[in-house]
């Protein structure tokens, strides 16, 4: 019986071996894979802070331009004028009646803009671009819309600097009048410069009397003309600064 008992036992002892065997076989198992996995997610996390260094990832995605021809006339005008606008201003670039709803409209777009990063407020109602450039360019067209038949008459972009030609323009067209009076003077002065030079005798002295009276006539009709022009480009360039003081004080009071 003794005998019997010892051999039970020992059994016993050799299946309880051999089960914690095949469970120290799996867990070592186990161990290898959790071990190349870990290897597996090192090498991944080397990578991932490689291609990290050469991301900028403290930098915002770039904003989109707001959907319409306006804002994209709006930054135009900005990037050709290079300099602070007001809603006015922007209206005058855009071919926009000076009234408070053009204003108050312009003036809404360009808060729009500043919310969105691509313009700033220096003081209130003045508007100009970021002057630092860490912010990424706007996804903008490159070529601006600037024709009444693609946009509409009333958003056709025309750059200040057109205006200042046109009047230089129109100023030059009223003196040139002017020009070509003095440079007929200067032309009937040496003539008669010349004619006076010339030996007098006493059978063309009447002819040379004539010529007198009628060169004095004619300096008398250029004076009264030259002085007529000048009277009338005075009195237009009164008008003018009339119209536009008076303009430019009814869209100030407007806008305020």
């Amino acid at each position: 019986m003794t005998r019997t008992a010892i051999g039970q036992l020992l059994q016993v002892i050799e299946q309880r071996e051999h089960h914690l065997a095949e469970q120290a076989g799996a867990l070592a198992a186990r161990l290898r894979e959790v071990q190349a996995e870990r290897e597996e997610l090192q090498v991944t996390a080397k990578t991932v802070r490689a291609m990290a260094a050469d991301l900028d990832l403290d930098r915002p995605p770039a904003p989109a331009l707001p959907d319409g021809p306006a804002y994209q006339q709006i930054m135009g005008v900005f990037d050709h004028e290079q300099r602070p606008l007001r809603a006015r201003d922007l209206c005058l670039a855009l071919d926009l009646p000076v009234l408070p709803k053009h204003t108050e409209g312009t003036r809404a777009k360009l808060k729009r803009l500043v919310s969105l990063g691509f313009l700033e407020e220096s003081e209130p109602g003045l508007f100009q671009q970021p002057r630092t450039q860490g912010q990424p360019t706007p996804n903008r067209p490159a070529a601006l819309i600037n024709t009444k038949e693609q946009i509409g008459p009333e958003l056709a972009y025309r750059p200040l600097t057109l205006r200042h030609h046109r009047k230089c323009d129109r100023a030059d067209s009223l003196t040139d009048p002017i020009k070509k009076e003095l440079k007929a003077r200067q032309v009937r002065g040496s003539r008669a410069s010349k004619e006076k030079k010339t030996p007098k005798t006493s059978s063309g002295g009447s002819n040379n009397f004539s010529s007198d009276i009628r060169t004095g006539l004619e300096w008398a009709l250029g004076a009264i003309a030259i002085v007529a022009v000048v009277a009338v480009v005075v009195y237009f360039a009164s008008v003018v600064a009339t119209a536009v003081a008076l303009f430019v004080g009814i869209g100030a009071l407007f806008e305020w």
